[in-house]
């Protein structure tokens, strides 16, 4: 780090004292690395009434250790500045049959040239903005040729999960966009073109336009992405949010969205083939086409949520979303998946600042869920204060009503919690959670009572 100044006695030298070369500044590495057990056992007591037996069955959900690294790095060179990032984990499976894994979910270099004119990030890197909705192993290039215009350029394979190892998927991306600042004042845009290839299929194909408009009390973002292989809009997403005088705030949000992202190689789900090479052995490729769109479910939401500080100490929010989610249609050999209709979720809550003691923190709230299979009623509340320096505690509460409509039963539960965070010194802390999930649920036929007990033990360390 940088000489400290010296202290204030003494005389003052006449002439300064000589001084060495200056030293070109060290890399700084920064970084967390964390490791977490994670143990949740249980048992379950069934109860026939026809038979007027019980049964009692003793299952563990999780025994894992998840070791947990985010490592940055930053180097300033004479002509260019190099930036990294390395983010991962490592899942030791204890269970019965368990597996472990290893998650990489960032590792690239970022190298920024011409004083940020020209940017180049290469390796595994996730983008949400472009047309590219997720991680990808890869480049993306940048050019500003002046402060208002950007371009970019992104080429590399896209990456269905972080277990897969690098350039495995088969399949190709790219995409150029273009981001201009005030197209009008206050206004942002983005255009872009996207490809997918699979071998020799077109996967995905895409044209887009983002918008941003901001104020210095209020925003709105627009997205409209519109694939040029299926012929329909793949997304269309608008939200925005307003700061009143009173600091209360409103925002909404309208989404139409296609889950999973509208591609060819969704249509081999629930195939025995593998590749779509393979399908187009058994199937033309417009019936893949419908085979896609047939396993890919579409969904328009609405979200509207309200807070406002009521005093110095309490605030209050207030939201609710409405889900209106297609089906699925029996085909290619795969069954229908109904429409589940229309979800309804909402809540409602109160947070206090420094209420019983300064710095602490309580919450009360209360959430419920209407959908085609159930009614849920949450109830949850919890506090969260420092016992000294080092050690802070949050004792939680959930209790819940289930009303489950397909069976004709209800079921009650009740989920209490303790969380410690102690910080051992300014870089690392312990943390230790233990609760439990006690449950009735009764139906015309049985009733089933269920307790589990969780602990999750961990420690991280930031450097």
């Amino acid at each position: 780090g940088p000489p400290r100044a010296s202290g204030g006695g003494g005389f003052r030298s006449r002439a300064p004292l000589p001084q060495a070369p200056e030293e070109p500044p060290e890399p700084a590495v920064t970084g967390v690395l964390s490791s977490y057990y994670y143990l949740n056992q249980g048992s379950t007591k069934l109860n026939e009434f026809s038979t007027n037996t019980s049964t009692t069955d003793d299952q563990v959900f999780q025994n894992a250790l998840v070791t947990s690294i985010d490592v940055n790095g930053h180097k300033e060179f004479e002509n260019y500045v190099l930036d990294w990032r390395i983010q991962g984990d490592l899942e030791n499976d204890f269970s019965t049959g368990g597996e472990d894994s290893l998650n990489l979910s960032r590792a690239y270099a970022k190298l920024t040239f011409g004083d940020g004119q020209y940017i180049a990030k290469i390796g595994r890197q996730k983008l949400n903005s472009s047309g590219v909705f997720g991680r990808f192993d890869g480049a993306l290039l940048s050019w500003s040729p002046s402060e208002n215009v950007t371009y970019k350029g992104v080429l590399g394979s896209p990456v269905d999960s972080v277990q897969d190892t690098p350039f495995t998927s088969g399949k190709l991306l790219f995409g150029a966009s273009v981001d201009i600042a005030d197209l009008r004042p206050n206004l942002d845009g983005t255009f872009y073109v996207v490809h997918q290839s699979d071998g020799s299929f077109t996967d995905r194909q895409a044209l887009g336009f983002e918008a941003s408009y901001q104020t210095d009390n209020s925003s709105i973002y627009g997205l409209l992405d519109y694939d040029t292989n299926f012929n329909r809009v793949n997304t269309a997403r608008i939200s925005g949010t307003l700061i009143l005088e009173n600091q209360s705030s409103f925002s909404a949000s309208a989404d139409f969205v296609h889950s999973p992202t509208l591609t060819l190689g969704n249509a081999l789900q629930g195939q025995t083939a593998t590749t779509l090479a393979e399908l187009n052995g058994t199937y033309s490729l417009t019936d893949m086409r419908q085979l896609a769109l047939d396993r890919t479910t579409t969904s328009t939401s609405l979200t509207i949520a309200y807070s406002r500080p009521l005093n110095d100490t309490w605030q209050l929010s207030v939201d609710t979303t409405i889900f209106d989610t297609s089906g699925n249609p029996a085909s290619g050999g795969v069954a229908a998946v109904p429409a589940p209709g229309l979800e309804v979720y909402a809540s409602a809550q109160l947070v206090g600042t420094s209420v019983f003691r300064e710095g602490d923190v309580v919450s009360a709230s209360a959430r419920i869920a209407d959908t085609s299979s159930s009614s849920l009623l949450l109830l949850d509340g919890y506090t969260r204060f420092s016992v000294n320096d080092k050690l802070r505690l949050k004792p939680r509460l959930k209790v819940g009503y289930r009303d489950l409509k397909s069976s004709s039963s209800m079921e009650i539960f009740a989920i209490p919690s303790l969380t410690a965070d102690y910080e051992v010194n300014d870089s690392t802390s312990l943390e230790l959670e233990i609760g439990g999930r006690i449950s009735n649920l009764d139906a015309p036929s049985f009733s089933e009572e269920s307790n589990e007990a969780f602990a999750t033990v961990g420690v991280v360390f930031e450097f």
